[in-house]
């Protein structure tokens, strides 16, 4: 099973949750209900989730071992009831795993991802379920010859569906594509190709209302060098610009995350520096391609930094978490947030070497407020890591913190984080997920 990375926030635990699935507590942070639907012996787990209407929420991953796992698609309800649970299994019977989901006002859920053999040679992959959870249709994409993936997904107005993905184009460059396919039937209408000399991976995607869309992600050099890059392409397909930053290091530069900014143009985040040490990376850039804005900020001395989650509130201001770890494995949290105009105002670093977590992912409501989701060390004897699920303030405060376990050993996290309906956060990870029978969580938060 593939574990997705998730952030490092090491706290001291001042408070435990003690909600459980159909116990309703309203005090905020408060697991309203918790699912661990299990439906394999094998190793189950999920990985992304999206609100959806009505206050329902949307959640996929894997089911099964590796390598013969299947797709895994599962919605609930507000109140805790299991909508439906589906699986897609690939005609050729191997890995099949989602990378992207998203769920359009109707309540239509889209995933992408890849399927194929585990060994490679697999094709992008493009689900469509119904609000019900009939699969209204499935579009296997083989955008090379050899091997190829679709790593991000996002929709525009009309609802049509767009992609980023890479192929391996030669034995010698890995390609990254950006795909839009109309909604009704998953018929595809481009493929725009950004050719490098190396390898490249697309990491996130962030489309405009009128079909603009932006890819971030890198591109490495046939010398192994890695720059950080970010690919606009027109609502015709058409390439209009693509950017390469070069970070002060000069080796391992990379976007992780892109998201649209007010009044136009991106905000993307990411990781500048070598294999031992990094810094955070983040910028803006106008919808012509200018740089207006790039902030670095780097933990302390010979720390990896990492970025891993990024989220742009109303007044263009960027929140940035990720993780800080030593080479001894000494992890702690980072939460930066810089202005509209790139002015740092505030950094959180938060841990100790007796208590790591880990936050994997960050949303925010409409009034600024960060909700955050990963995991953390438990305290207890087992060496396990427990769900994490916190809320801050825009000016920076924690206003609080939850955790829950599954037994002191359970290696446990959330990887996913999505608005609900109003006063409500969910988020969705695995439980055991170092264990033989892992099992997918889903939660529901008071926020």
């Amino acid at each position: 099973m593939r574990r997705v990375p998730r952030l490092a926030l090491a706290v001291a635990i001042a408070v435990a949750c003690a909600a459980f699935a159909g116990q309703a507590v309203a005090a905020p942070g408060a697991f309203v209900w918790k699912k661990t639907p299990n439906p394999t012996a094998g190793s189950d787990a999920l990985h992304l989730c999206a609100g959806g209407p009505a206050g329902a929420v949307y959640a996929a991953g894997t089911q099964g071992d590796y390598p013969d796992a299947d797709i895994w698609v599962v919605k609930y309800e507000a109140g805790g009831a299991q909508a439906w649970s589906r699986t897609w299994a690939g005609p050729d019977g191997g890995y099949d795993e989602p990378r992207g989901l998203v769920v359009d006002a109707a309540g239509n859920v889209y995933v992408c991802g890849r399927t194929g053999p585990a060994s490679g040679l697999g094709d992008s992959l493009l689900l469509k379920y119904d609000a019900a959870g009939a699969l209204a249709w499935a579009t296997v994409y083989e955008a090379g010859a050899s091997s190829d993936e679709a790593e991000a997904i996002g929709l525009d107005v009309a609802g049509d569906i767009y992609l980023a993905g890479w192929s391996d184009a030669s034995a010698a460059a890995t390609d990254v594509y950006t795909a839009k396919f109309r909604a009704s039937d998953g018929v595809r209408q481009w493929t725009s190709w950004y050719s490098s000399t190396g390898s490249g991976r697309p990491r996130g995607i962030a489309v405009t209302g009128a079909g603009d869309s932006y890819v971030a992600g890198m591109s490495r050099t046939a010398a192994g060098v890695m720059d950080a890059l970010l690919v606009k392409t027109s609502a015709s397909g058409d390439q209009a610009w693509a950017k390469l930053w070069d970070g002060p290091q000069g080796r391992l530069d990379e976007w992780a995350a892109v998201e649209l900014a007010p009044g136009g143009g991106v905000v993307v985040a990411g990781t500048t520096g070598s294999s031992r040490a990094g810094d955070f990376a983040a910028a803006r850039y106008s919808s012509a391609g200018a740089q207006t804005w790039l902030r670095t900020w780097s933990s302390a001395g010979r720390w990896y930094d990492e970025v891993r989650g990024l989220a742009v509130a109303g007044d263009g201001s960027a929140w940035v978490a990720g993780a800080t770890d030593r080479d001894e494995g000494d992890m702690r949290a980072a939460l930066v947030k810089w202005s509209a105009a790139g002015r740092q105002l505030f950094a959180r670093t938060l841990g100790t070497r007796r208590i790591a977590a880990e936050l994997s992912a960050i949303t925010l409501d409409g009034d600024g407020n960060a909700y955050v989701a990963g995991s953390v060390q438990a305290t207890g004897a087992g060496g396990g890591w427990d769900l994490l699920a916190a809320r801050y303030a825009r000016g920076g405060s924690r206003l609080w913190f939850s955790s829950a376990g599954f037994g002191a050993d359970s290696q446990d996290g959330f990887d996913a984080i999505a608005l609900g309906g109003p006063g409500f956060v969910y988020a969705c990870g695995t439980a055991g997920w170092e264990g033989p029978d892992s099992r997918g969580v889903v939660v529901k938060v008071r926020r």
